[in-house]
């Protein structure tokens, strides 16, 4: 009984999933290849509870109602997306370009470039960040606007993982009030720390510590990888 009823109710979700796409217009695959580009953003999949974040890239529903509830601002939301989907290790570890700022290609002219997040992803980013403000009566041109700034905000994480919290309070000390006898960092100083840094400024806004859960769901998606490449897993640094 209870595996006829479990059969029952996959084919009610899946009725109801093809109701939302042919509702959107979608080209539904009823050959049923792997087709998953059809899937619209915000689509959700029942059968894992998942939430297509566009260019095929699923995040648990979860973790996006957090991200709704948490963040106010399209940065805070852009941050929280990008810890969801790269991890934090990846994200300290590679840049938005690829390449090596200006600053560092004169004074580092060994430093090898850290290699640049997947593009996929970051589209995936700006898709749901459309989808979000549309969800709360933003405007086109204002999604318009913050989605050029994607890559702003991701960029300016990345800074802030990097740098230690200490030299960050230094930074802030030495910009606002000047520490002791030492005076007040310059223009020309500030501009050449954020190109060295990745070439932004990092936003006031700044996102708060990633909420537990998504440090739970990004262990479990590194535990997955490293079993089927037989490597060894580690803890993502929360």
């Amino acid at each position: 009984m209870n595996s006829m009823k479990e059969l029952i109710d996959t084919v009610v979700n899946e009725v109801a999933d093809l109701k939302i796409l042919i509702m959107n217009g979608e080209q539904i695959d009823l050959e049923g290849r792997q087709n998953r580009d059809c899937y619209p953003v915000g689509y959700v999949r029942h059968t894992d509870n998942e939430m297509h974040l566009g260019n095929d890239i699923w995040l648990p529903v979860h973790l996006y109602d957090t991200a709704v509830v948490s963040c106010k601002t399209a940065s805070k939301f852009v941050k929280y997306m990008a810890i969801a989907i790269f991890g934090i290790r990846t994200l300290k570890d590679s840049s938005i370009s690829g390449k090596v700022s200006n600053r560092n290609i004169k004074s580092k002219p060994n430093e090898i470039p850290r290699p640049p997040l997947d593009s996929k992803k970051i589209g995936a980013i700006k898709k749901i960040l459309r989808f979000w403000m549309l969800s709360i009566n933003k405007t086109e041109e204002e999604c318009d606007l913050q989605e050029i700034r994607v890559s702003k905000y991701i960029a300016s994480k990345i800074y802030d993982l990097r740098i230690d919290q200490t030299e960050k309070k230094q930074h802030k000390k030495r910009s606002h009030k000047g520490k002791g006898n030492e005076p007040p960092e310059t223009p020309e100083a500030a501009h050449e720390r954020q190109e060295e840094a990745g070439g932004f400024q990092y936003d006031d806004e700044e996102l708060h510590k990633a909420d537990s859960d998504i440090s739970q769901h990004l262990d479990t998606s590194e535990e997955e990888e490293a079993k089927k490449s037989n490597s060894s897993f580690e803890d993502f640094p929360m």
